[in-house]
């Protein structure tokens, strides 16, 4: 995913972050893993 399609997907699983959980499979979970992961390695600040 590309920073611009990451950052759409974060915004949209913050609109619904109430539904999320541990169990939460899909888009979502694809790219907050992908966000953190970014994150830990210093590809995104």
């Amino acid at each position: 995913m590309s920073n611009s399609q990451l950052e759409i997907a974060i915004e949209a699983a913050w609109d619904n972050r109430d539904e999320i959980s541990s169990n939460t499979v899909g888009e979502a979970r694809d790219a907050i893993e992908a966000t953190l992961d970014a994150l830990d390695s210093g590809k995104l600040r």
